[in-house]
């Protein structure tokens, strides 16, 4: 696990191939956050990729849904 700090002011824990960029991410009714990695912009049709499981405070029990704005959120789907 490496320590990790988002652009919002959180931080945690998170798998070692973490990299400055990749989105952390609540899946709806899910007990952890996860790591994904964006799709490289320059290959095209090539999809993200999931990096792992991730601890990240402050948002783990649902507390980040109670206090987050519409435009906090993204939808998107994975292959």
């Amino acid at each position: 696990r490496t320590f990790i700090t988002t652009t919002t002011g959180y931080f945690g824990l998170a798998p070692q191939k973490t990299n400055a960029g990749d989105l952390v991410c609540i899946v709806y009714s899910g007990a952890a956050a996860y790591i994904f990695r964006q799709p490289e912009p320059d290959v095209a049709d090539t999809p993200g990729s999931f990096v792992g499981e991730a601890y990240v405070h402050g948002i783990m029990q649902g507390e980040y849904l109670d206090t987050a704005k519409g435009e906090d959120f993204t939808a998107f789907w994975l292959k």
